[in-house]
C-alpha cells in the first residue's frame, strides 16, 4: 500500500504536488525552502506524461474508494 502520510501534512499543497507529478520532480520539492523563482525554459519531464497521469489517476481512484467505504459505514 502506498505511502499517503504526505497528503496529511498540514504542509501539503495539491498544485504543488500535481506540479511535482507532472514535471518529475520529488514532492516536497528541495528547494521548497527557498523562495519560487519563474522557470526561464521549460524542461521535460523525466518520466512520459502518460505515465504521470495513469500514476495520479490510480492514486485518486484508490482514495476514491477509500472514502466510498468509510462513507458507507455511516449510512443516514
Amino acid at each position: 500500500m502506498p505511502d499517503y502520510a504526505v497528503f496529511a501534512s498540514h504542509d501539503f499543497n495539491p498544485n504543488d504536488y500535481a506540479h511535482a507529478v507532472l514535471a518529475g520532480e520529488p514532492y516536497p520539492s528541495q528547494s521548497a525552502s527557498r523562495p519560487k523563482a519563474k522557470p526561464s525554459a521549460v524542461e521535460p519531464a523525466k518520466e512520459d506524461i502518460s505515465v504521470a497521469i495513469t500514476k495520479l489517476n490510480s492514486g485518486i481512484d484508490d482514495v476514491h474508494k477509500q472514502l466510498k467505504n468509510v462513507v458507507s459505514l455511516f449510512p443516514h
